[in-house]
């Protein structure tokens, strides 16, 4: 049976009282933060949790001092035929209408780059220029060949979030153009998306993953320390209005 640790105090859940007792002891948790950090050893039996689809993510979960080892699992609708898990689906980008909707997270990325930069000192025209501004056709020239490619993830059909992915010289795959829409956060889509770059650089033969980001951007300096990424040397050159802001991050594959 699975167990849950709170201090001292062991407790156990019957299959029926599983859920409901975990959503009473997770009220206010970030449950985007959850699904977005690195699995741990927990063994599910699949007759005890036979509503929920075994070996998706597991978290460990810190809260007012409190450790918990809980099963951050959605209820499980089935596989997605486009690679995605239950209701979230991972596509890669490749018609006009599908680069359309691309930029148009894009431009919510460069917008919300740009407001929260703003409070750290940050030129706007600096971001736009050097990270943003591309539209839908840049994106698909950009994003159409081998080894350079966009993902789009859908919640139920609905355009959710988006990510990309680029060679770096000769033994790196960079992420780029990673969103998600407000809307659509704390459903585990970010987790889904990264873990989809990861499967495809993988493909590449290339033995780092790189990503550049901003201090400020904390939701995603902490997923992609979940997913294993370390400060590392600048591996772009950036002016020195950003220099204080930017953050270089990378892991091998």
């Amino acid at each position: 049976m699975q167990q849950c640790h709170w201090g001292q105090t062991r407790k156990r859940f019957t299959r029926n009282g599983l859920w409901s007792a975990l959503q009473t002891h997770l009220q206010g948790v970030d449950w985007a933060t959850l699904a977005m950090m690195p699995e741990i050893d927990i063994h599910a039996q699949p007759s005890f949790l036979s509503r929920l689809h075994e070996g998706n993510t597991i978290a460990c979960v810190w809260k007012q001092g409190i450790t918990m080892a809980v099963n951050t699992l959605r209820w499980y609708k089935g596989p997605s035929s486009s690679g995605g898990v239950g209701m979230i689906s991972v596509s890669r980008a490749g018609s006009t209408e599908d680069f359309v909707i691309a930029a148009g997270f894009c431009e919510a990325l460069g917008a919300l780059d740009v407001a929260m930069g703003r409070d750290h000192g940050v030129p706007a025209e600096i971001v736009m220029t050097l990270f943003h501004g591309e539209n839908h056709e840049s994106l698909a020239r950009k994003y159409t060949s081998d080894e350079a490619m966009m993902f789009l993830a859908r919640w139920e059909g609905a355009p959710a979030g988006c990510i990309a992915l680029a060679p770096f010289e000769t033994d790196a795959m960079e992420i780029h153009k990673f969103y998600v829409d407000p809307a659509f956060r704390g459903r585990g889509i970010g987790n889904v998306l990264m873990r989809r770059v990861f499967e495809e650089a993988k493909k590449s033969g290339r033995p780092t993953m790189l990503v550049n980001t901003a201090a400020y951007l904390k939701s995603a300096l902490s997923l992609y320390e979940a997913f294993g990424f370390t400060h590392c040397p600048p591996f772009h050159t950036v002016p020195a209005e950003i220099s204080h802001t930017e953050v270089f991050m990378s892991r091998l594959l």
